[in-house]
């Protein structure tokens, strides 16, 4: 019985390959450095074209995401104390928007 999981196992292996991510998504040269600062009544939309990489945290009213807009949280590695922190009272991910965290 092991054997014909260990069969099947191998079978689906080589299907299951080329659906992995080929990177991180901070590693895309497209994204623009993005440090917005704190402001509690923007009302932020990331939309066609705009392709951001937050660097630092970040407070707005709200944020949407659409379009074929993208926003990526930076990987700041050990680097840092603490990560950054994105603060909204709502975050609305549309049709063929981006958010990577």
């Amino acid at each position: 019985m092991t054997g014909q999981h260990f069969t099947i196992l191998l079978l689906f292996l080589p299907v299951a390959a080329p659906i992995q991510t080929t990177g991180c998504p901070d590693g895309d040269p497209n994204l623009i450095p993005w440090n917005p600062g704190h402001d509690v009544t923007a009302r932020v939309v990331v939309g066609r074209g705009q392709r951001y990489l937050l660097q630092t945290s970040a407070t707005f009213f709200s944020l949407e995401i659409k379009d074929g807009g993208k926003l990526v949280f930076a990987d700041l590695g050990l680097s840092r104390d603490q990560g950054i922190v994105l603060r909204s009272r709502e975050i609305v991910v549309g049709t063929d928007g981006e958010f990577h965290i």
